[in-house]
């Protein structure tokens, strides 16, 4: 039994690194970073092609965005674009 791919769209911020509660080690205004705004993700439809194909579609919100591929709760991958 597999389980299922969950595929995930937020909208992206840069913000300091710092400010961001799961880094450590670095100091205020040190370097930036992009981020997910987790609140306001939006969900994608997932479709299995063929072995280690999907098709995945849904509405993305214009500007800057994080796609994340899930499965069973685990981060598979993350993609960071800008959609027009």
């Amino acid at each position: 039994m597999t389980s299922p791919l969950i595929a995930k769209t937020y909208p992206a911020v840069v913000a300091s690194i710092a400010s961001h509660k799961d880094c450590k080690g670095f100091g205020a205004g040190e370097t930036n970073g992009v981020f997910p705004v987790k609140d306001k993700g939006t969900d994608l439809k997932v479709e299995y092609v063929a072995e280690n194909l999907f098709k995945i579609t849904g509405d993305l919100p214009k500007g800057k965005q994080i796609i994340q591929l899930s499965q069973d709760g685990k981060t598979l991958q993350t993609y960071y674009f800008e959609a027009k």
